[in-house]
């Protein structure tokens, strides 16, 4: 519900500014079932009709609203179903010792054949240091950034170290 465009479009109907809002399919305006239904009394309260262009309902009839319900659960099972595939093959690939995506961590590359992380040396160097810094000369994160800068290390994206990266290098857990 967060979403730029659907935010500018509930304030244009609180404002009076459209009489009926035209989605390509109900589950690209919410696949949350409570998410849709809280959405839809709003545009109700605004005097706004919801319809959409590829599925025939009419939100103005207890029958059209029953229909629109049933495509959100729908559409909500579709994502539930996706997030458990999406897990499933993570899972699948974790448990062969695959790296399972995502950004990769700094200090190792994805070998794009046996889809396992390798240690990426040059980068291995650079974590050391940064493990070293932390536990030898007890530097709090934002002072390693700073020497790894003023050093002229680079994180893999090439840009400057923050704090934050460094806590992310410290917390890796490969």
């Amino acid at each position: 519900t967060e979403r730029d465009g659907l935010q500018r479009a509930l304030a244009a109907a609180r404002a009076g500014l459209i009489d009926v809002l035209l989605v390509y399919r109900v589950d690209r305006f919410s696949r949350n079932l409570r998410d849709m239904v809280m959405l839809l009394d709003e545009l109700d309260q605004a005097g706004v009709v919801f319809r959409s262009a590829t599925e025939p309902f009419d939100t103005s009839t207890p029958m059209g609203r029953m229909l629109v319900q049933m495509l959100g659960m729908f559409a909500q099972f579709e994502r539930d179903t996706i997030i458990d595939r999406v897990i499933a093959g993570m899972e699948r690939k974790h448990a062969k010792g695959k790296w399972k995506g995502g950004k990769r961590p700094f200090g190792y590359q994805v070998n794009k054949t046996t889809h396992t992380l390798v240690v990426d040396e040059h980068e291995a160097v650079i974590v050391r240091l940064i493990f070293d810094l932390y536990t030898k000369d007890r530097l709090v994160f934002r002072a390693i950034a700073k020497v790894l800068n003023d050093r002229g290390h680079r994180t893999s994206s090439g840009g400057k170290w923050s704090g934050y990266q460094v806590i992310r290098a410290l917390n890796n857990r490969v």
